[in-house]
């Protein structure tokens, strides 16, 4: 339907260095991103679209998300959470 399709970190700047990683429930990786667009430039990009590694869709489930980038001033910021993914 066009929404919720893709999730990543809505910034309010572009950060100089970033990763953005998604793991499954046993700790394999299955979505990173190492560079930012905001969501006005392209929603979509660069953004985990629920695939893994851009194959097949995942099963719904809970999944980790990581992040880790430098703010425009040198701070370095950690976080992490989780995302929950269901089919309507």
């Amino acid at each position: 339907d066009g929404k919720n399709d893709c999730i990543k970190p809505a910034l309010s700047f572009h950060p100089p260095e970033y990763l953005f990683v998604v793991f499954d429930r046993w700790g394999s990786r299955i979505f990173q991103a190492n560079q930012y667009t905001s969501y006005a430039e392209d929603p979509c990009t660069y953004a985990w679209d629920g695939r893994v590694n851009g194959g097949k869709k995942v099963p719904e489930g809970v999944y980790v998300y990581y992040i880790k980038l430098t703010t425009s001033n040198g701070i370095e910021v950690e976080k992490k959470g989780e995302i929950t993914v269901f089919y309507p």
